[in-house]
């Protein structure tokens, strides 16, 4: 019991003595511990987390695609043709059906002569060929056939119609009377909008002076006659020796016009430039030249 109670009692003193320590130990560890929970607890409500009710959906991309329109690419407002037919370019909307109509008449869609897809943009090109137009002012339009009617598109244009007047100018305002120069004479055919006429046709000219050159496209008949083609006529008029202003008229049928330009005095260049003094008398009677010359010293007055 002895031997036992020595070795008890120094274990039971070692036990007391580190139970502090423990205690200690136990603490630190303890607050270690809570450190760390409250520190991943604030990480935790720091981090926003989803809520059932709160899920955010995907962000789909906009709508970019461009409303489906007609659109006539050619011909565009304002453009004057010169024939009475076009070639009319549409472009539409895929798997729309369209009309054409022409001053509010439907035009044959036999026309159609070419059609081409695009399917990136999912489009159709049309190639309308010979749309039949009349003189003056025409609106195109097309537009949809059993669809919306906001799909439609429609130009201005205008067709050289038949010539009401004729228009006539020199190049040239002065020429010299010299027999060899010569003025050019340019004319149009005017249809009653203005614009040029795309017709042709046979046009006399007549001059108060000078001669026309060139080939007389009717001899038979007086006058020149010169071919108007496509609303266009030139010729060419060679001056005489006489001086004076010219009158040069054009006629075709009622229509006539006028335009005038001058014959001037034919300048020949000189050949010699310069002065000449010439005198005849005695010396002393000569009253331009230097007193030296005008009274002699040696007093000879004997002329020149």
């Amino acid at each position: 019991m002895t031997k036992s109670g020595f070795f008890v009692i120094p274990q039971i003193l070692l036990l007391l003595g580190n139970s502090p320590v423990n205690a200690k130990l136990d603490q630190n560890i303890n607050q270690n511990i809570n450190q760390d929970i409250n520190q991943d607890i604030n990480i935790t409500s720091s981090t926003p987390q989803a809520s059932p009710t709160q899920v955010k959906q995907p962000q789909t991309a906009p709508n970019t695609a461009i409303s489906p329109k007609i659109t006539i690419l050619s011909p565009t407002t304002g453009t004057v043709i010169d024939s009475p037919a076009a070639t009319v370019v549409i472009q539409l909307p895929l798997k729309t059906k369209i009309e054409l109509l022409v001053n509010g008449k439907v035009i044959n869609s036999n026309l159609v002569g070419r059609s081409e897809l695009d399917e990136a943009n999912q489009t159709v090109t049309q190639t309308w060929y010979g749309v039949p137009l009349q003189a003056g002012d025409n609106t195109i339009a097309a537009r949809a056939i059993g669809g919306d009617p906001s799909l439609t598109s429609s130009v201005n244009l205008k067709v050289r119609g038949v010539p009401v007047k004729l228009s006539i100018k020199t190049l040239e305002t002065r020429i010299p009377a010299d027999g060899r120069s010569y003025a050019t004479v340019d004319g149009q055919l005017i249809d009653e909008n203005g614009n040029r006429s795309n017709w042709d046709a046979l046009v006399t000219l007549e001059a108060s002076d000078g001669e026309f050159i060139g080939t007389d496209a009717s001899p038979e008949q007086p006058g020149f006659q010169v071919q108007a083609r496509q609303g266009k006529f030139t010729a060419q008029l060679r001056a005489s020796l006489k001086t004076g202003q010219v009158t040069v008229r054009s006629r075709d049928g009622q229509m006539e016009a006028f335009t005038q330009l001058q014959f001037e005095t034919d300048l020949r260049p000189s050949l010699v430039t310069g002065v000449i003094d010439l005198r005849f008398g005695a010396r002393g009677t000569d009253f331009y030249r230097s007193l030296r010359e005008f009274l002699p010293i040696d007093r000879d007055n004997r002329p020149n």
